[in-house]
């Protein structure tokens, strides 16, 4: 009897830590998608407050090359900024999965980091926006719990 319990435990933890490690795999490409257009989007909103305001001060005309590039730039930012939304999107269902996945752990609290973070930012202009470092270490702390209870899991700890 004793046997049975202990085979089920051991099964029970094997599918814990494959969830987790599927999980971890899905947050971490998520998370690096995420990063790449917000940044995207971010610096291409700072390059056009820098054109528009040297438009501004020279009050020059603008060529039809101009035109033409300034149009390219905002279907370029509409393509960050929906890429942007998808994996954010992407992103947050697989922090609310972790959330239950890894309850009881610091992972929730590494996870509320990045809530934090969205809702400061979420109505700040690009020039207000902190760089991209800070959503990095967001990023780094909540993977790094998460393989830190992976580890646990493995090493056959309590979940």
């Amino acid at each position: 009897m004793w046997m049975e319990n202990y085979k089920s435990d051991l099964i029970q933890q094997k599918i814990i830590v494959e969830q987790r490690t599927l999980l971890w795999k899905s947050a971490s490409d998520h998370f690096a998608k995420y990063i790449i257009n917000w940044d995207r989007v971010r610096l291409t909103q700072l390059g056009k407050l820098t054109v528009l305001n040297k438009i501004n001060q020279s009050e020059c005309s603008k060529s039809l090359n101009e035109i033409k590039s300034s149009e390219n730039q905002e279907a370029r930012e509409e393509r960050y900024l929906q890429k942007r939304d998808d994996e954010k999107d992407l992103l947050v269902a697989s922090l609310e999965e972790a959330r239950v996945l890894y309850r009881n752990t610091t992972v929730p609290i590494e996870i509320k980091k990045f809530d934090t973070f969205r809702d400061v930012n979420k109505n700040k202009d690009a020039c207000e926006l902190p760089d991209v470092s800070e959503l990095r270490k967001i990023q780094e702390g909540i993977l790094l719990s998460m393989l830190k209870e992976m580890s646990k899991s493995m090493e056959g700890e309590v979940l």
